[in-house]
């Protein structure tokens, strides 16, 4: 079968990420990257294995005669082999934005079968959105193991949908709140977070397959598609199904005042229109710190 392309983005000004080649089984060709914590451990971990790609594109590895999946590994580092979930279970770890080649902590937690099916494409692979699990490491992973606190660090995970428009502005309709073009919502339920998750990301496909094909006379269907997403996004912050909104930011300014600005202002405006606000892996040791 043909083997999918990842499309994820990794941004220029990310250094928490690291691409590893991996090869098809059977002609050893390259024919994609995989991503990963750039963490010394997890590249100690990874780096010392060849990894190839299976007919469902997962990235797998031999070890003592096993075959082993490269998310199993990972999970397997963070929160112990024992956390792996086992088939009598009915669990699975999840890649949450639908992509198997990307097996950063931060895109991997556990899913019952049956929410996994139900699940359905997220195409949360945009420059402006992106989904994922915030894991709140506050000590050295071999710490949190020796004191047993990895299944508390996961029972207490966050799920984030993180949003940048170029050409939106909202506003939460709070009292003396501040407009903002950026913004993190903050779930600590599943079943609300995807909710959510799915509602932006259909309407951000339905545009990004109109602004590629669109035609002189078709203009006005982005921009009613546009107005649609936002007034998507913002049915969601009336909702709020979400525990807390952080990161708002606006950088919208004139032509005049652009000018005007110092080149380190200028650079932090144009970094924040390529950068998806996380709270990634540190690269020292095994250690997470928000």
């Amino acid at each position: 079968m043909d083997i999918l392309k990842n499309e994820i983005k990794i941004k220029e000004n990310d250094e928490t990420t690291l691409e590893i080649d991996v090869v098809k089984k059977a002609t050893s060709e390259i024919i994609d990257t995989v991503l990963i914590d750039n963490n010394d451990e997890i590249k100690e971990m990874i780096l010392k294995r060849s990894w190839f790609v299976n007919d469902d594109n997962y990235a797998m590895t031999k070890i003592d005669k096993n075959f082993v999946y490269m998310h199993q590994l990972i999970w397997g580092y963070y929160f112990g082999d024992d956390f792996i979930p086992r088939k009598e279970s009915q669990k699975v770890i999840d890649h949450l934005n639908n992509n198997h080649f990307d097996n950063r902590i931060r895109n991997l937690h556990i899913l019952t079968e049956n929410q996994n099916k139900n699940k359905k494409l997220i195409d949360a692979n945009f420059d402006n959105l992106s989904v994922y699990v915030d894991y709140d490491y506050s000590q050295n992973i071999s710490e949190v193991k020796e004191k047993q606190l990895e299944k508390e660090i996961y029972k207490n995970r966050k799920y984030v949908i993180s949003y940048i428009s170029e050409n939106m502005i909202f506003h939460t309709n709070k009292e003396n709140d501040q407009f903002f073009n950026s913004f993190e919502l903050v779930y600590d339920d599943y079943k609300k977070f995807i909710e959510d998750a799915k509602n932006i990301s259909y309407k951000t496909q339905k545009i990004r397959k109109c602004c590629k094909y669109k035609k002189i006379t078709e203009v006005k269907i982005e921009v009613e598609e546009v107005e649609g997403l936002k007034y998507v996004i913002e049915n969601i912050f009336k909702r709020k199904n979400w525990i807390y909104i952080r990161n708002k930011n606006c950088n919208i300014v004139t032509q005049e005042e652009w000018e005007n600005l110092t080149e380190e202002k200028k650079l932090f405006l144009m970094t924040i229109n390529k950068t998806v606000f996380q709270y990634l892996p540190s690269n020292k040791g095994g250690q997470l710190k928000k």
